[in-house]
């Protein structure tokens, strides 16, 4: 069920969403339903974010819920996300620690996931092409408008959470947000996006070997993925496909990291952010990823559905037809 809510505290009431999102996480964190709260805190000045583990009520007025997140959010909790934790994020942020818990990255008892929709959208070319930009996935999914807050719990974990902070019941004075129509808007800007797509093949290699020769293998992007989530990467000398002393050619950096998380890039645009060169990588793995989708009707961060190569059909087992195209 969804409610539209502001705190009745009249100081917070004047924060973005009413105030709501910094009451459930004060409230959260006085009963002792979390021990922590990642988010976003301000930095030196307005346009200075940093994440922040909060575990005092009191500190909550120093959340910052701006649409730009610099970095991910899952990073930290896969890192140092021990105990009783609440994660306050966009909805990359959310999409990315559903797929973490599907490798056994995240432990989902002790982990309550908190979206923020991302209404105002930033001006970076992976949020414009965004079609979940309101974060359904979450245990509890917000849209903060002027005056109060659209949220709606998923789940058990959701409504225990939401039933812990003191919040008024407003009727919305305008239409908040509207999805489809947002979501419309993106996949035009996918079209544009991927007019690649359209090329021969041997005109999209030139083209992105192009781009990967630029590459001075900083290892920004595999560093800044959510879903870089190895401990011990292929990609690093003496690991079996780099000798030592040695780091990987640009060309096969790239093609490596992208059969690893193709099947699951979530288009956060973290890798394109990171890249000093100016690579326009997450284009590829969101253009790869839903052509990956189509044929395997999987779309990542959406919901408890394991990747198509986690698992096989139990038909697939016993039918010795559909192996080798039958042979």
């Amino acid at each position: 069920m969804k409610k539209f809510i502001a705190v009745k505290n009249a100081k917070l009431r004047s924060e973005a969403g009413g105030g709501a999102i910094q009451e459930l996480a004060r409230a959260m964190l006085a009963s002792g339903l979390v021990d922590r709260v990642l988010t976003f805190a301000k930095g030196l000045d307005e346009e200075d974010l940093l994440p922040a583990f909060i575990d005092k009520a009191d500190d909550v007025g120093n959340m910052a819920l701006n649409a730009y997140a610099p970095y991910s959010l899952s990073r930290f909790v896969r890192d140092y996300g021990e105990g009783k934790l609440a994660v306050i994020g966009r909805t990359c942020d959310i999409r990315a620690l559903l797929e973490l818990r599907k490798r056994n990255g995240l432990n989902e008892a002790d982990l309550l996931t908190v979206g923020i929709a991302c209404s105002e959208t930033p001006d970076r070319q992976n949020c414009l092409r965004c079609e979940y930009r309101v974060p359904f996935m979450a245990d509890l999914s917000c849209v903060l408008a002027e005056d109060g807050t659209l949220v709606e719990a998923t789940g058990d974990k959701g409504a225990q959470a939401l039933g812990t902070g003191s919040f008024e019941e407003l009727s919305p004075s305008k239409e908040i947000f509207d999805a489809e129509a947002a979501r419309q808007v993106a996949l035009a800007e996918q079209a544009a996006a991927f007019e690649l797509q359209h090329a021969s093949p041997a005109e999209r290699l030139a083209y992105w070997f192009g781009q990967f020769d630029k590459c001075i293998k900083c290892f920004g992007c595999r560093n800044s993925c959510p879903l870089c989530y190895c401990k011990d990467c292929v990609l690093e000398a003496d690991r079996g496909l780099v000798r030592g002393g040695e780091i990987a050619p640009a060309r096969l950096f790239h093609l490596t990291r992208l059969a690893h998380v193709a099947d699951s890039c979530l288009n956060c645009g973290q890798c394109e952010a990171a890249c000093p060169m100016g690579i326009p990588i997450s284009k590829l793995y969101h253009m790869l990823n839903k052509e990956l989708s189509a044929v395997f009707g999987f779309t990542p961060g959406i919901n408890a559905d394991l990747p198509p190569l986690f698992g096989f059909d139990e038909k697939e087992k016993s039918d010795d037809s559909t192996l080798f195209g039958g042979r």
